[in-house]
């Protein structure tokens, strides 16, 4: 999955990554915040983990996306 949400961001998957994958119902609960660490720092491993992470993305993308602001807050330190 390498699609931007900002049309700016680039994604280097190879920093932090975490095992810690959420399930559907953790995702459709989760704040803009939560899905941006998740979208930023998960890196999947099988087809299951590629779909929570399509997932994500698209209910990060319904939350207004990766904004300049939330990047920043997050950073690139982890999950």
């Amino acid at each position: 999955m390498t699609a931007s949400l900002s049309g700016c961001e680039h994604r280097d998957r190879s920093r932090t990554i975490s095992d810690k994958f959420p399930t559907s119902a953790e995702v459709e609960k989760a704040d803009a915040e939560q899905l941006a660490r998740w979208y930023r720092f998960l890196l999947p491993k099988d087809a299951a983990q590629e779909r929570i992470l399509e997932k994500i993305s698209a209910a990060l993308k319904a939350k207004g996306g990766m904004t300049p602001a939330l990047s920043r807050k997050i950073g690139y330190g982890g999950v």
